[in-house]
C-alpha cells in the first residue's frame, strides 16, 4: 500500500530526537524573525488569521486598512520565504510527533488505521502553501479584478488548513493521554505481578522449610 509505505519512510525519517529538536528550534528562530519583522508591524488581523476562511469583502477590507507600506510589508512574508519555509517545519514537527505517539503502546505489530496519522500533516502543508500562493498573487495585484479568483480559493485553502493543523494536533492530544494511561496501567499491573510472584515465592520458601 502506498500510504502506508509512504507512512512507514516518514517515521523513519523524522521518528529521531536528531530530527525534532533541530527542527523545534528552526521553527522557533523562523517564527521569531517573522513575527518581529513583519506581524509585530502590523496591527490588525492578517488574511492567514481567518479560521474558516474569508469574505471578498473581508479581504479587501484587511488590504484596505493594510495601506500600501503594509501590503508591501505583509508581502514580505512570501518573498522572504518566512511563511513558505515555517509551514515545512511545522510540519516535520507534527509528522514526528504523530510517528511517535501512534501506533498506541502495545499496538505496535498490529496494523491499524492509526498508522496513517503522520500523513494528515503533509495535507495541511499543501493548503498552507497554495493559501500562501493566493495571499502571495491577491498581494501582488490588488487592486485588480484579477484577485477574486486568488481570494476565493484563497480562503477555501486557509479553512482547510486549519482544519488539518487542529485535527494533527487532536490527534496528538488523545493519543498522548491514551499512551499515559496504557503506561501507567502497565507499570501498575508489572509491580503487582512481581508483588505476587513474590509472595507466591515466599510461600513457597516456607512449605519446604
Amino acid at each position: 500500500m502506498v500510504l502506508r509505505s509512504l507512512s512507514n519512510k516518514l517515521r523513519n525519517l523524522t521518528g529521531s530526537p536528531y530530527v525534532l529538536f533541530p527542527t523545534l528550534v528552526l521553527a522557533f528562530f523562523v517564527f521569531n524573525l517573522m513575527s518581529s519583522k513583519i506581524m509585530s508591524q502590523l496591527s490588525i488581523n492578517l488574511l492567514d488569521s481567518y479560521l474558516v476562511g474569508y469574505t471578498k469583502n473581508q479581504a479587501i477590507q484587511t488590504l484596505e486598512l493594510l495601506g500600501p507600506k503594509g501590503r508591501d510589508l505583509y508581502m514580505t512574508m512570501y518573498t522572504s520565504y518566512y511563511d513558505i519555509i515555517f509551514p515545512i517545519l511545522l510540519a516535520i514537527i507534527v509528522i514526528s510527533m504523530l510517528s511517535k505517539t501512534y501506533p498506541i503502546l502495545g499496538t505496535e505489530n498490529q496494523r491499524s488505521f492509526s498508522d496513517l496519522y503522520n500523513l494528515i500533516p503533509i495535507l495541511g502543508l499543501i493548503f498552507d502553501e497554495l493559501e500562501n500562493y493566493c495571499h502571495y498573487q491577491i498581494l501582488k495585484n490588488y487592486p485588480s479584478s484579477t484577485i477574486d479568483s486568488y481570494i476565493y480559493f484563497g480562503s477555501y485553502f486557509c479553512f482547510l488548513k486549519y482544519v488539518f493543523i487542529f485535527f494533527g494536533i487532536f490527534l496528538l492530544a488523545i493519543g498522548f493521554f491514551i499512551n499515559t494511561f496504557l503506561f501507567i496501567r502497565l507499570v501498575f499491573f508489572s509491580k503487582k505481578q512481581n508483588l505476587n510472584q513474590n509472595q507466591n515465592n515466599n510461600n513457597n520458601d516456607k512449605k519446604l522449610k
